[in-house]
């Protein structure tokens, strides 16, 4: 027996009739679902390494001059078709009334990248938290990277999903 004689007879042996449209429909929008939820599982995986963050920063800020207090932040969102995860800069002004109140400036990452270069960060770092700072964002980096190819995926299945959808009376 040949290559192609035992291909051909696994594919003959393995179901006998083809996959409906309908079938590769539903196949497809249970992985999206998979999708999602391996998404939020990344959410959550970066809400605890932020949290871990600021507790850290909780904990040593009060240790610090005034001048060398922590200004730097990073937030993680959920949006609609994935995770959010940045760093902003704060700056410290004082309203009407007398009370200080931040204003948040969004810090650049670059577009096609998944971790910020030293140069964006570097600036906005104190001395007294460059290792925390440097290894939370190799942590987020993983898990943006991981975000990117989950969302990928996600996007391929909805666009191969929609095709099947939209030529499921010619099929």
């Amino acid at each position: 027996m040949t290559g192609k004689q035992s291909k051909k007879t696994a594919r003959a042996s393995t179901s006998g009739k083809r996959t409906s449209p309908l079938d590769i429909v539903k196949a497809l929008g249970t992985a999206q679902e998979a999708l999602d939820e391996k998404l939020n599982e990344l959410y959550e995986n970066a809400e605890a390494v932020v949290s871990e963050f600021w507790s850290w920063v909780l904990q040593n800020n009060s240790r610090q001059d005034k001048s060398e207090k922590n200004s730097l932040g990073v937030r993680v969102k959920r949006t609609a078709t994935g995770v959010s995860i940045q760093w902003y800069n704060n700056r410290w002004y004082k309203d009407e009334r007398g009370n200080w109140k931040p204003i948040s400036q969004y810090i650049r990452k670059g577009r096609r990248t998944t971790s910020y270069r030293n140069s964006a960060l570097s600036k906005h770092i104190k001395p007294w938290q460059e290792d925390k700072v440097w290894e939370t964002e190799d942590r987020l980096a993983e898990i943006r990277k991981r975000v990117q190819q989950v969302t990928d995926l996600r996007k391929a299945t909805g666009m191969l999903k929609k095709r099947y959808e939209d030529a499921g009376d010619i099929l």
